[in-house]
């Protein structure tokens, strides 16, 4: 548990410059309102980020003593990239579906 906590304190430490360089008080809803979004933003794509690299990691994880004659580390991969795959293409459409719906509904892209 500790070492989550390192990573979560460093993946902090390196996101705190960009949230305090834009620190100001909204003057009307529209900036209030745009400045949430402008930090969901932020927030996704450091949970798209997190994503990747876990995938990422456990593709390597996985080949790492793959053997091809071994059936339960062949099985093993095919499921950790078909997943990931699947994962990151509904994350990634879910973001689309968004940026749409933004574009549309706030008139902003």
């Amino acid at each position: 548990m500790k070492g989550v906590r390192t990573y979560l304190l460093a993946i902090a430490a390196f996101l705190m410059p960009l949230t305090t360089v834009q620190a100001t008080t909204p003057g009307t809803f529209s900036e209030l309102i745009g400045m949430a979004v402008d930090l969901l933003n932020l927030a996704t794509l450091a949970v798209y980020a997190a994503v990747l690299l876990f995938f990422f990691w456990r593709i390597v994880s996985a080949l790492w003593g793959y053997d091809g004659n071994n059936a339960e580390k062949s099985q093993q991969l095919r499921e950790t990239l078909f997943w990931g795959v699947v994962i990151i293409f509904a994350m990634v459409s879910i973001w689309g579906i968004i940026a749409i719906l933004q574009a549309t509904l706030l008139g902003s892209g």
